[in-house]
């Protein structure tokens, strides 16, 4: 029977620390890259699956418009208070998170963002009750547009053409709101929340945020906006990971990639296959 014999450098060896060290640091980044990874996909998929599951059954489309109609009448008749104080647009923001309130979380968070920058800096817990409450509304609109849009081929297929003609509607009025609810945040960020950032921290943070929201709308774009959406995704990549740079100059740098990688490169070969649409 035929055996096979691996050797490795013995303590004698001068070398041997030195080889240790490295083997034992590749196999650390693995595991940490590996991890890391791992999680990322496991919190997105949780939030999808927690959020937005949910059963659509199509048999005329006229309840679906009728129900949208009636919940942006009940969303628009919200007011929010203009002379609340920083705590109070936070505990607010917490109860409506709480009631699963989204729209009215994100309205309370426009009014801490706008009442206090780019004078101040969000803390940590306000910049994610921001994050969180512009996640679930795009999250939702994005689950609906990929439904509709699923529909819209099955309609396609089926040479319906009267109700392609209505999911095609439909489809353009999410779109709508997509883009609203995009442009809303990417103002906020460029006009408040960057030129705001002090910290390091907080400028890749808010760099990767208006990266994500130009890739949402790279999703449903088409043509030379969905290109144009793309680059900008890039270019808001590109700069948060410059500033990752600076904060972890004291990591080694194949843990330091490892992050990188785990945590801009899915969206980039996203963005790459905009780009050569």
């Amino acid at each position: 029977m035929m055996s096979i014999k691996l050797t490795f450098p013995t303590a004698t060896c001068p070398n041997y620390a030195i080889w240790l060290y490295f083997f034992f640091l590749f196999n650390c980044t693995i595991l940490l890259i590996f991890l890391i990874s791992f999680l990322i996909s496991f919190l997105k998929n949780h939030k999808i699956q927690t959020n937005h599951r949910k059963t659509i059954v199509l048999s005329s489309p006229s309840p679906p418009l009728k129900h949208n109609l009636s919940l942006n009448k009940m969303v628009t008749t919200t007011t929010v208070p203009d002379n609340l104080t920083r705590d109070q647009y936070v505990y607010l923001a917490k109860l409506a998170e709480q009631a699963e309130r989204y729209e009215e979380m994100v309205q309370f968070m426009q009014k801490l963002v706008l009442g206090n920058t780019p004078g101040g800096e969000l803390n940590v817990e306000e910049r994610n009750l921001l994050s969180v409450a512009y996640k679930n509304v795009i999250g939702s609109l994005r689950a609906a547009w990929r439904i509709v849009s699923s529909i819209e081929q099955k309609e396609e297929g089926r040479k319906n053409e009267d109700h392609v003609v209505l999911v095609k509607e439909y489809r353009s009025k999410v779109e709508s709101e997509l883009s609203d609810v995009c442009a809303s945040i990417l103002r906020l960020l460029d006009s408040n929340l960057i030129p705001s950032a002090t910290a390091s921290e907080s400028k890749v943070f808010y760099l990767k945020m208006k990266g994500d929201y130009h890739r949402y709308m790279a999703e449903f774009k088409v043509g030379d906006e969905r290109k144009a959406a793309a680059e900008d995704t890039m270019l808001s990549y590109k700069a948060a990971q410059v500033s990752v740079l600076i904060i972890f100059d004291f990591f080694p740098c194949s843990v330091l990639f490892g992050l990188v990688f785990c945590g801009f490169m899915p969206n980039l070969r996203f963005l790459f296959k905009c780009l050569d649409k």
